[in-house]
């Protein structure tokens, strides 16, 4: 008697697993409401040194925006894949401890934008992770005796840009976790070396304020 329940209950439960293989294959894809974006950050933290009791780092809270387009609506899970540039990245006026912060606006543009993975099971995901390479910033940090440090993302230093999905497709924040990245001197050789954890919460729009939704096909 078991056993032909059995029997009976194989094809069923084998068509549940086929179905369920063939949503998570076909989910190979993230679909974008929008090719343009911009990333916003009212308070983007850029460390400018140290403390005096060193225990905690100087910052300076940016606004920034990086504004740009990816290359098609779709994106294919891909990691490494280039997506999208960053033609247009503005930084307002910085507030906090110590250091000048210069956004290098025409140095190295259009940065390359490449997608990374994604958060959560398939075929529900929670967010999904984007690199900026090219990403340049200037910080002269006073407490180093007036060096300038260079910082420049790259493919091994990449600046990681984490975003937040809802269940429904929408995307609620960006950058959520802090990138650490290495510092080039320019002036000097104080700065060689130094990581800078830098991020913050920031939003992603289609550049004219309106969110993006991410689906999976």
């Amino acid at each position: 008697m078991w056993t032909r329940r059995l029997l009976r209950a194989a094809p069923a439960a084998v068509l549940v697993v086929l179905m369920l293989a063939s949503g998570m294959a076909a989910a190979n894809r993230l679909r974008l409401t929008t090719t343009n974006f911009s990333i916003r950050w009212r308070e983007f933290n850029v460390p400018t040194g140290q403390t005096p009791e060193l225990s905690e780092p100087r910052l300076r809270h940016c606004p920034l925006t990086l504004s740009g387009s990816f290359h098609s609506a779709t994106i294919a899970k891909v990691r490494g894949a280039l997506i999208g540039y960053v033609g247009t990245p503005q930084m307002g006026t910085c507030t906090g401890e110590g250091g000048t912060v210069t956004l290098l606006l025409r140095t190295g543009l259009p940065w390359h934008l490449t997608y990374r993975d994604f958060l959560g099971t398939l075929p529900s995901i929670t967010g999904f992770h984007l690199a900026l390479l090219g990403f340049r910033m200037s910080i002269e940090v006073p407490p180093l005796f007036g060096e300038v440090c260079l910082i420049t993302t790259t493919a091994r230093e990449p600046l990681d840009i984490n975003f937040t999905r809802e269940a429904g497709g929408a995307v609620t924040s960006a950058g959520g976790t802090e990138s650490r990245i290495v510092a080039r001197n320019t002036t000097g050789f104080l700065c060689e070396g130094l990581t800078w954890a830098m991020g913050g919460n920031g939003t992603l729009d289609n550049g004219s304020g309106a969110r993006v939704t991410v689906t999976l096909i």
